[in-house]
């Protein structure tokens, strides 16, 4: 807590300084804030000083020139008292390959479902300046990728089986990966994208008795869930098109505010809270 006060204390009296508090009354406006000759080492405190001085239901994007760069800011900005964060991971794919690490598709996934349902805002996503052109689902695609299955709701299996392969989804029989399903008799598996593990719902007739998580290599459950979201495999919106991560900038009926990405300024750098 004395630290957490410290830092607050020394964050503050920077904030009041004549040239940090010119540049800091212009976010959230039409004017951008820039501020010169900002050391590398000097760029995570400044972008927290940035993000604190936002409001609480501001959303921050901060955007890394690499991997490398995201991965020190994140520690650092936590370092200098931001909470909330989501780290983006990069796009991996491998030579020869289409696709990427499910694990990391699947992580991507989580973030951009958790950035397009908060309505709250206070989250700081972090990601690298290559992410920004990575096809994802848009942000209607997010809000209308699936359905959320629930302890006690009446589905008719057939029903969902049908929603499954139309978004997609893949019958197996066995489900070991995201994006397939299986069923035998009144027990339905899925494996949803964004999910760790796979889910196991129970029905009698046609109404969920019970959702749980099973290990894809023994098939055994081995945790209750009151409910499990279905995503889309494909990541496309309404138009059947993929989307891109700039249009989460862009949000949906709120002010976005900058995201802030560290360019080269004469002999130092300079931190660029930049408008979308």
């Amino acid at each position: 807590m004395a630290e957490e006060a410290s830092i607050s204390a020394l964050m503050d009296r920077v904030a009041r300084t004549a040239p940090f508090h010119r540049e800091l009354a212009k976010l959230g406006t039409e004017e951008q804030a820039v501020f010169d000759h900002t050391s590398l080492p000097g760029v995570p405190f400044v972008a927290a000083l940035c993000i604190r001085t936002l409001p609480d239901t501001a959303r921050a994007w901060v955007v890394a020139p690499h991997l490398r760069a995201q991965e020190a800011l994140a520690a650092q900005l936590e370092t200098w008292g931001v909470r909330h964060l989501l780290f983006i991971p990069e796009k991996e794919v491998a030579l020869g390959e289409e696709m990427g690490d499910p694990e990391l598709a699947a992580e991507r996934l989580n973030i951009l479902h958790r950035i397009s349902s908060s309505r709250t805002g206070g989250q700081t996503i972090i990601l690298t300046e290559g992410s920004l052109n990575d096809e994802v689902p848009s942000p209607d695609g997010m809000q209308n990728q699936g359905i959320t299955l629930k302890t006690g709701e009446t589905h008719a299996p057939d029903d969902l089986i049908r929603q499954f392969g139309e978004a997609g989804f893949e019958g197996v029989p066995q489900v070991i990966s995201r994006g397939q399903w299986s069923r035998r008799g009144g027990i339905l598996d899925v494996f949803p994208l964004q999910s760790s593990h796979p889910v196991r719902l129970e029905f009698f007739d046609d109404e969920i008795e019970s959702i749980r998580e099973f290990d894809v290599d023994s098939q055994i459950s081995f945790r209750k869930a009151e409910h499990v979201n279905r995503g889309n495999p494909a990541g496309l919106d309404q138009t059947g098109r993929p989307g891109y991560y700039r249009p989460f900038l862009q949000g949906t009926g709120e002010r976005m505010h900058p995201h802030l990405s560290p360019g080269k300024c004469g002999g130092g750098r300079r931190l660029l809270p930049c408008h979308p």
